[in-house]
């Protein structure tokens, strides 16, 4: 298991490959989530759910804290490609309603070039300008 993160502005894209939200599991993803909120200052947190599996719903304490991370910092959070046994569990505990849901690849495809467009234009240049008063 690995975990991958990309920061687009305010916004990170958190991936986790090949981990299941057990006890252990649980654990290493918040420790990774945390690391990666505190490399950058970001306000959206997208979580690449593609390879996550989840046992029970105590791996849904990972979901919550990205949004209150998210929420805190006046974001949002939302999950890209969740489990069906993700969504079950999201559905029971009745919080599948506060988190943006991808699950349409070109949906998830057009958000990520729009990211990389923004990136482009917004980079800073490397010509120094001088004030002169």
């Amino acid at each position: 298991m690995y975990f991958t993160s990309k920061y687009f502005n305010d916004t990170i894209l958190f991936k986790a490959k090949d981990i299941v939200l057990s006890d252990l599991g649980i654990v290493q993803y918040k420790r990774g989530l945390a690391s990666a909120l505190s490399k950058q200052d970001v306000k959206n947190i997208i979580l690449d759910f593609k390879r996550v599996k989840i046992n029970n719903s105590n791996g849904l304490s990972t979901l919550l804290l990205a949004k209150r991370y998210s929420q805190g910092k006046g974001g949002k959070c939302t999950l890209a490609f969740p489990q069906p046994k993700v969504v079950s569990c999201m559905k029971k505990a009745g919080i599948y309603k506060l988190f943006g849901i991808i699950d349409d690849k070109n949906e998830y495809q057009n958000m990520m070039k729009k990211f990389k467009k923004v990136n482009e234009v917004e980079k800073p240049s490397n010509n120094k300008t001088i004030n002169k008063k």
